[in-house]
């Protein structure tokens, strides 16, 4: 079967391009799509995008939660819910955070689907064509995609093992304000390469509070970890 995609116009061309906003020339091709493309092919065993191992999923298990939901609550679970999020899983959010020290009421969390359209409505209510957002470098990628599309200017600020060098935050800081643009900082703990010290999360966040920096902060697997190191099973670290 052939590889090649043949598309089909129906009616006179529009040409739509000349319809477009202007901040359309900017946009780019979705790296996360073109990762996941390349992830999903059989031949090769990923560990990034986040994609789950399917084989190691208990499917007969997951099978009976959601045969069980359909005949319990199906009334529900198929209809439009609110557009907040369910509100047992939004208090069940606000526990999770009191783990964090963050004592959050139920009607202020909004459930997202997914990081990406959280990262969209973080973008549409905060940021403005010109403005600056301060990343961890390495940044997840998904997030710097969608600065692009909210027409930001992205910084990449240096790590080292306890985080964010301080230094290096307040010369970019600097930098930036001394063209006069405003500034976000975005962190990104599912890119973190170790636990930063107490003393370094103090000193980061002392900054930023007198700075009055508006901070993005993704969790995504800050509670999951390895105790020891793992080893490719085929011997080749093909991993």
């Amino acid at each position: 079967m052939s590889d090649i995609s043949i598309r089909y116009q129906t009616g006179v061309s529009q040409n739509l391009e000349k319809r477009f906003a202007h901040r359309a020339a900017g946009m780019l091709p979705s790296e996360i799509r073109s990762l996941f493309a390349v992830a999903s092919r059989p031949e090769i065993v990923s560990l990034a995008g986040g994609m789950p191992n399917l084989s190691a999923l208990p499917m007969e298990m997951m099978a009976g939660v959601v045969n069980e939901l359909i005949l319990n609550n199906g009334s529900e679970a198929l209809q439009y819910g609110s557009g907040q999020g369910h509100p047992k899983l939004r208090q069940q959010i606000c526990d999770v955070m009191a783990l964090e020290g963050i004592r959050a009421n139920a009607d202020d969390v909004v459930i997202t689907t997914g990081s990406q359209q959280a990262l969209d409505l973080i973008s549409r209510i905060f940021i403005d064509p010109g403005d600056v957002v301060l990343v961890e470098a390495p940044s997840y990628v998904g997030a710097l995609g969608t600065f692009r599309q909210y027409e930001a200017s992205v910084v990449h600020v240096e790590m080292d093992n306890d985080g964010l060098i301080p230094d290096s935050l307040r010369a970019a800081i600097k930098s930036v304000r001394a063209i006069g643009r405003k500034m976000e900082r975005q962190r990104d703990h599912a890119h973190d390469v170790a636990v930063a010290s107490q003393a370094a999360i103090d000193t980061m966040q002392a900054l930023i509070a007198r700075l009055d920096l508006q901070e993005d902060e993704s969790l995504t697997f800050s509670d999951l970890g390895l105790s020891d190191p793992v080893e490719a099973e085929d011997g080749n670290n093909a991993i």
